[in-house]
């Protein structure tokens, strides 16, 4: 629903990512990291109960059902997928069944045209499946899903076959299903007959495909990496999650079929935890980057003649510096920030322990020697966590996003957004027709004045206009490296990517070239078109959670537009100080004012009235949406 600070890595560019981190280059990262991470994958991987999936273009199974039999007998797969099973409507399911396994099948009914094409399912009868017949589709038939519930929690499988040369309008039938299906966790297989993408090469896959731009904008994985069909990459393995699926492989061929045989485990435990891959700016090679930065003529990168090429080249060149300077690293989702060095060792010793306790053959000393590092362990991450939330109480001030974080990941519950009723009371339920609502009424809220009767200001400024004015007012490297100065390098980047952390390390550099940014886009009365874009998180404050008018918007925009609103504000406040052009009475937004300092003068003239004997009459407003109905041309 809210706007994304840092946007997942798509499929493919996901898995390039990854094997550079297996290679080595990316090994800057945090040594307590890694070992949490790899201890946090030891003690997944003894719990997790493993799926076996099966798959395969079978080129009409009912010639091939003992082969099936048979790998079913050795292998003992849990999910198994066919595609082209070639079946049709005569032929019975008992002639297909499996002991064990639901049978779920979509056979080929195109008009008079009824061989070849067809999927199948086959579940385990333990997994408890459960058909999803709002995923049925009429202009692509050809595929099933269902619900398998694990351990409480549904995972959406499906099997998909697209015939080779199908029309554009069945493909985009299957784009709108993949699309639909990628809102939940879901594991997709198929044969999907797109020759042409070599999954081996992400550099070679262009987004401008309509397939790969539809798996893309869902952030679906893609897994198989290996020719299925002659040196063709055809049937796919699509997942929601990276790390859904393990030892993923591609086999011999299933009989007389020319497509071979795909395996692979699915991670069937419900503690499977969401890794993603972001940029880690506290290990960033800041001395590299200043040399870069240093040797580059800005002249040529910021002239101050077109402000939207001076951003593209600005912007490109924070890109580069990214991708040069800065590693890459795997963050999980809920990690106990806590942990430390000393209570991975301690865990690991207190599991040793045990391990030799039950291979002493439950010795008495043994025991006590186990129990010695259990309460050693059990010290160490109450230590560990008192001395982590002490630091985060003392550093507040400093750090107070951590600090919420910190807090937030404590909260027993979520508030989540909708369902939204919208204007005909209808409930609407889906992300995009939620967002769609709320973005409607977030910009209906804006007062639409009437610009063609505004009444002339009166004119309270009693200086020289050609010399005093606030246009005369420049923009300057030094108040530009004033605000780089003091940049929070903890602030989330808006959807620009622009880290607060470059802008600092960079301060000396990016000083001019910003302001020549800054003084030309007030010259021309022109914003870029990325500082406009704003990643918008709805809050509920109270009421019922259906209506629109409960929720306010929070933008996240561009860090560099932020810092030329302060420098203007700026501008202004000192341009109203220094000529005495706002009241005394006023106490928002002004320097050493507060609500409090009006509370305080208001009680004292009360108080005063009060003791004079007289009666006060106090009348309260307040305006709904005051910062949207803000008459900007008036003001």
């Amino acid at each position: 629903m809210g706007g994304i600070v840092n946007r997942p890595r798509r499929g493919w560019e996901s898995k390039v990512k990854m094997k550079k981190l297996n290679s080595g280059l990316l090994k800057k990262n945090v040594n307590v990291i890694n070992d949490i991470r790899n201890d946090n994958d030891k003690e997944l991987s003894s719990n997790k109960d493993k799926l076996v999936c099966f798959y395969v273009n079978a080129r009409s199974l009912v010639y091939k059902m003992s082969e099936l039999e048979l790998y079913v007998y050795e292998e003992k797969p849990d999910i198994i997928g066919i595609t082209e099973s070639w079946t049709f409507e005569d032929l019975q399911n008992s002639e297909l069944n499996i002991d064990g396994y639901v049978l779920l099948r979509k056979d080929r009914i195109v008009g008079d045209k009824l061989r070849g094409g067809g999927v199948m399912l086959y579940i385990r009868s333990t997994l408890n499946a459960t058909v999803r017949e709002d995923f049925d589709s009429q202009i692509f038939p050809e595929c099933i899903w269902c619900d398998v519930k694990i351990e409480n929690e549904n995972t959406l499988i499906g099997i998909c076959y697209k015939c080779p040369g199908s029309e554009k309008l069945s493909d985009e039938a299957l784009f709108e299903l993949i699309s639909k299906a990628s809102v939940e966790k879901i594991m997709l297989m198929g044969d999907f007959n797109f020759s042409e993408l070599d999954w081996r090469k992400p550099e070679t896959l262009d987004d401008a495909h309509p397939f790969l731009r539809c798996i893309n904008d869902n952030f679906l994985v893609q897994h198989v990496d290996e020719p299925t069909r002659g040196k063709n990459i055809l049937d796919l393995v699509f997942t929601s999650e990276e790390n859904m699926i393990e030892n993923l492989s591609v086999g011999e061929h299933f009989g007389t079929s020319d497509h071979q045989i795909i395996r692979w485990n699915m991670l069937a435990c419900k503690a499977i935890q969401k890794q993603r891959i972001s940029y880690n700016y506290n290990k960033g090679d800041y001395d590299k980057m200043r040399v870069e930065a240093g040797s580059i003529n800005w002249d040529e990168i910021v002239t101050g003649n077109d402000v939207e090429t001076d951003w593209s080249r600005l912007k490109l060149f924070f890109e580069e510096m990214r991708e040069k300077f800065i590693p890459v690293k795997i963050s999980k989702i809920k990690q106990n920030k806590w942990v430390t060095r000393t209570v991975i060792k301690c865990r690991r010793a207190k599991n040793k322990a045990w391990i030799k306790f039950k291979a002493s053959g439950n010795d008495p000393v043994a025991y006590e020697k186990y129990k010695e590092m259990q309460k050693k362990s059990q010290n160490s991450i109450r230590f560990a966590k008192r001395n982590f939330e002490q630091k985060l109480a003392k550093d507040v001030k400093n750090d107070n996003k951590s600090f919420f974080s910190y807090v937030r990941s404590k909260q027993r519950t979520v508030e989540k957004i909708g369902p939204i009723k919208d204007s005909l009371g209808n409930i609407i339920t889906k992300d995009k027709d939620v967002s769609c609502l709320l973005n409607n009424y977030f910009s209906s809220v804006f007062t639409l004045e009437d610009i063609h009767n505004i009444p002339e200001p009166i004119m309270i400024f009693k200086g020289d206009m050609d010399t005093e004015g606030l246009l005369k007012s420049l923009i300057t490297p030094e108040l530009v490296a004033k605000k780089l100065e003091k940049l929070n390098v903890n602030k989330c980047p808006g959807l620009d990517g622009i880290h607060p952390r470059v802008l600092f390390e960079l301060k000396k550099d990016l000083a001019r070239p910003l302001s020549i940014l800054f003084a030309a886009s007030l010259e021309f009365g022109v914003v870029p078109a990325d500082w406009k874009d704003a990643g918008i998180t709805p809050l509920f404050k109270k009421g019922k959670k259906s209506d629109p008018q409960n929720y306010r918007p929070i933008s996240l925009t561009s860090l560099i537009c932020k810092m030329m609103e302060s420098i203007i504000k700026d501008c202004i406040i000192n341009h109203l100080n220094q000529f005495s052009l706002i009241r005394d009475s006023q106490h928002g937004f002004t320097k050493n004012r507060s609500c409090l300092s009006n509370l305080l003068e208001f009680m004292e003239e009360v108080t005063s009235t009060l003791d004079s004997r007289k009666s006060v009459d106090i009348i309260y407003l307040d305006f709904a949406k005051a910062f949207d109905k803000v008459p900007y041309q008036r003001l």
